[in-house]
């Protein structure tokens, strides 16, 4: 195989429907964090929150396409991509919400062919395909950017006003430290302390020399 013919590339799970995108697309996956909601606005954006002093625009994928949110959990991640348009105007990056971390692969002519099944795509997918033996869409980039612009003043907005909160002083008073008084404590509490204390002491004592 070519090393020409081979594109680092990410599956980013967006619940029921994977995305494939080249690696060079993608800045950073990051730790879902619950969004700030945008008055009004489609229900494909999640929100928006602040990473590395930007305005990140939040998108359910998964909705665009199939109408219904993401089932969060511990291991989701959100897929900072770059936005193309070369507007610095607007926004510099959105994030697409995974429901896992996701995963890398290189996608070559090899294990990459495009699939009957092109119905039900919404207007920001290029198409869909079959790379490494799992379904995936390859999104429009532009056609999201072109979305998220009649948001740009809200997305803009929250960045002012999240700055101008972060940079107020604030002061901060230190909390009086109240000291324990024996007899505050429950004495049947104290007594069974000490006695599992002293029951690990005899633990470590006994086989600490062994380790």
């Amino acid at each position: 195989m070519k090393s020409d013919s081979t594109i680092r590339s990410v599956i980013i799970p967006c619940g029921d429907q994977k995305v494939l995108l080249p690696n060079a697309a993608v800045a950073e996956i990051i730790r879902y964090e619950e969004p700030m909601d945008i008055p009004q606005s489609p229900a494909w954006l999640a929100g928006v929150l602040m990473w590395r002093q930007q305005a990140l625009p939040v998108i359910s994928y998964e909705y665009m396409n199939n109408d219904k949110q993401t089932i969060l959990g511990f291991k989701s991640r959100l897929s900072v991509c770059y936005c193309f348009s070369g507007d610095s105007s607007k926004i510099q990056f959105f994030a697409l919400i995974a429901k896992t971390t996701p995963t890398l692969l290189l996608a070559s002519e090899e294990n990459i062919e495009s699939t009957k099944n092109q119905e039900n795509l919404d207007k920001t997918a290029h198409c869909r395909v079959v790379v490494a033996g799992e379904e995936a869409i390859i999104p429009d980039l532009l056609e999201l950017e072109n979305m998220l612009g009649d948001y740009v003043p809200d997305f803009l907005k929250y960045k002012e006003d999240y700055l101008s909160q972060q940079i107020k002083p604030v002061a901060v008073k230190k909390p009086k430290l109240k000291k324990l008084i024996l007899e505050d404590v429950d004495e049947e509490i104290v007594e069974i302390f000490i006695e599992e204390a002293q029951e690990n002491i005899e633990v470590i004592n006994e086989f600490y020399p062994q380790w």
